[in-house]
């Protein structure tokens, strides 16, 4: 499976934490990009984005000429290692809903990865995939735990009873659904109040 070395760009664009949102904005504009990963003590700690200005800068009615990154920056910073699979990079992302992702290896920024990035990489991937490999990459959340397997008891006329699971609140509750002995359809609703 590809890595996120094989896509991230390398020469990423960074901020001090101190910089006003009038620099941030700057550079930006001088760059062509939608965000800017900021710095602390020369260290990654946030990321700040074009939606981040407008949201918490220019929506609250506060002035970019003095307002610095660091008051308006997303963080913590989220981030994985450059030899993490892409299929990782793109869980992380959806999980999160965010559109860009710092690559950090020994707390040090050494790439970035984008949603344009990802759906290049996919486009090409499903035309020509790598020599070796299928063309499906699983970008699905985790799947929910597994049912507890239904079981058998006597039912309240002495037949045994088909039991089925109810998630309430985070617990799995029997539910009678039918009678196997007799096949007659149990009444769920009031049997709820029994356990």
């Amino acid at each position: 499976m590809p890595k996120l070395t094989d896509i991230m760009v390398e020469d990423v664009i960074t901020i001090d934490a101190s910089a006003t949102i009038r620099k941030a904005v700057q550079r930006m504009n001088s760059h062509e990009i939608g965000c800017l990963i900021v710095l602390q003590d020369g260290k990654p700690t946030g990321i700040v984005t074009e939606r981040d200005m407008m949201k918490r800068v220019l929506g609250a009615g506060r002035d970019w000429r003095a307002v610095e990154v660091g008051e308006v920056m997303s963080k913590p910073l989220l981030f994985m290692e450059p030899e993490r699979e892409i299929e990782d990079a793109v869980q992380l992302m959806l999980k999160h809903q965010i559109k860009k992702l710092p690559i950090i290896e020994n707390g040090c920024l050494v790439g970035l990865i984008t949603l344009t990035d990802l759906t290049t990489f996919m486009r090409a991937y499903i035309e020509k995939p790598p020599k070796g490999m299928d063309r499906t990459i699983d970008v699905t959340e985790p799947k929910p735990p597994v049912k507890p397997p239904e079981k058998k008891e006597k039912g309240p006329h002495g037949c045994p009873q088909h039991f089925g699971y109810l998630t309430v609140r985070s617990q799995s509750v029997p539910i009678p659904r039918e009678c196997l002995g007799c096949s007659k359809v149990l009444d769920c609703a009031m049997k709820i109040g029994e356990y």
